[in-house]
Protein backbone atom coordinates (compact mmCIF):
# COMPACT_ATOMS: atom_id res chain seq x y z
CA UNK A 1 0.00 0.00 0.00
CA UNK A 2 1.52 3.23 -0.86
CA UNK A 3 -0.01 6.75 0.62
CA UNK A 4 -0.76 9.32 -2.22
CA UNK A 5 -1.80 12.15 -0.03
CA UNK A 6 -2.19 12.93 3.48
CA UNK A 7 -4.35 15.57 4.25
CA UNK A 8 -4.22 17.85 7.33
CA UNK A 9 -6.35 20.83 5.91
CA UNK A 10 -10.33 20.80 5.49
CA UNK A 11 -11.07 23.51 2.89
CA UNK A 12 -14.07 24.82 1.76
CA UNK A 13 -15.37 27.52 -0.73
CA UNK A 14 -17.66 30.39 -0.62
CA UNK A 15 -19.26 32.87 -2.99
CA UNK A 16 -20.25 35.92 -1.66
CA UNK A 17 -21.85 39.24 -3.62
CA UNK A 18 -19.48 41.51 -1.36
CA UNK A 19 -16.70 41.70 1.32
CA UNK A 20 -19.13 42.61 3.83
CA UNK A 21 -21.16 39.68 3.81
CA UNK A 22 -17.92 37.53 3.57
CA UNK A 23 -16.89 38.84 6.63
CA UNK A 24 -20.15 39.14 8.28
CA UNK A 25 -20.41 34.95 7.82
CA UNK A 26 -16.67 34.38 8.59
CA UNK A 27 -17.36 36.16 11.97
CA UNK A 28 -20.41 34.56 13.32
CA UNK A 29 -20.17 30.98 11.64
CA UNK A 30 -16.86 30.01 10.44
CA UNK A 31 -14.11 32.11 12.62
CA UNK A 32 -16.07 29.88 16.19
CA UNK A 33 -15.29 26.77 14.24
CA UNK A 34 -11.92 27.00 14.03
CA UNK A 35 -11.61 28.45 10.38
CA UNK A 36 -9.13 30.62 8.85
CA UNK A 37 -9.20 32.89 5.50
CA UNK A 38 -7.03 30.61 3.36
CA UNK A 39 -7.45 32.97 0.07
CA UNK A 40 -9.37 35.45 -1.57
CA UNK A 41 -10.40 36.39 -5.28
CA UNK A 42 -13.01 38.56 -7.08
CA UNK A 43 -14.51 36.73 -9.90
CA UNK A 44 -17.82 36.13 -12.19
CA UNK A 45 -20.41 33.89 -11.13
CA UNK A 46 -23.66 34.29 -13.54
CA UNK A 47 -22.39 37.27 -15.00
CA UNK A 48 -21.84 39.50 -11.82
CA UNK A 49 -18.93 40.17 -10.21
CA UNK A 50 -18.36 38.32 -6.97
CA UNK A 51 -15.88 37.60 -3.78
CA UNK A 52 -14.52 34.01 -3.80
CA UNK A 53 -13.08 32.92 -0.34
CA UNK A 54 -11.73 29.74 0.39
CA UNK A 55 -11.32 28.89 3.89
CA UNK A 56 -9.32 26.08 5.26
CA UNK A 57 -8.94 24.77 9.00
CA UNK A 58 -6.70 21.63 10.74
CA UNK A 59 -7.90 18.39 10.64
CA UNK A 60 -8.05 16.86 14.03
CA UNK A 61 -8.63 13.02 15.17
CA UNK A 62 -12.34 13.98 15.89
CA UNK A 63 -13.18 15.08 12.24
CA UNK A 64 -12.43 10.97 11.40
CA UNK A 65 -14.83 10.54 13.61
CA UNK A 66 -17.29 13.26 13.82
CA UNK A 67 -18.19 13.80 10.14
Amino acid sequence: MKLIEERTYEERLYIYSDDIEARKHFVSELEPKGWMVDNCWVGIDLNQIKQFYRFKRELTDDYVFNR
